[in-house]
C-alpha cells in the first residue's frame, strides 16, 4: 500500500521541478533557475536563460529553438523569432546578419 501512495506523490514533484526550470529565452532571476546546462543573464530585462556559443548564427550548438548571437560583445545563445510577437516584452526580433535566422534581442543600456 505505501508504494502506491509514493509514486502519485513523486510524479507531482516531477511535474513541479518542471514547471520550474526556464529554457532559452525565458526570464529567470537567482530563485528561478533555468534548464540544466544554462545560465541566467541579469543584464536582460527580467533576466533571460541563455548559454555560450562559438559561431554566430549557429542553430547547432545551442538549444533547439535558438541560436547564437552577439550580446554585450559576447557569443550567446538567444530564442529564435519570426516577428516581434515571438518575443517577451523590451526584446525585439532582430536578424542575424547573414544567418538567416532572428533572435529575440534586448536593448542594451
Amino acid at each position: 500500500m505505501r508504494s502506491r501512495l509514493h509514486a502519485p506523490l513523486l510524479s507531482f514533484a516531477t511535474l513541479v521541478a518542471a514547471c520550474n526550470d526556464s529554457s532559452v529565452g525565458d526570464d529567470c532571476t537567482s530563485s528561478t533557475p533555468c534548464d540544466q546546462g544554462l545560465a541566467c543573464w541579469d543584464l536582460a530585462p527580467g533576466g533571460v536563460c541563455t548559454a555560450p556559443c562559438s559561431t554566430l548564427g549557429s542553430q547547432v550548438e545551442c538549444p533547439e529553438g535558438s541560436a547564437c548571437t552577439m550580446v554585450e560583445a559576447q557569443l550567446r545563445c538567444l530564442a529564435t523569432c519570426q516577428s516581434g510577437a515571438d518575443c517577451r516584452l523590451y526584446f525585439e526580433c532582430e536578424p542575424i546578419a547573414g544567418a538567416g535566422v532572428s533572435t529575440c534581442t534586448f536593448d542594451q543600456p
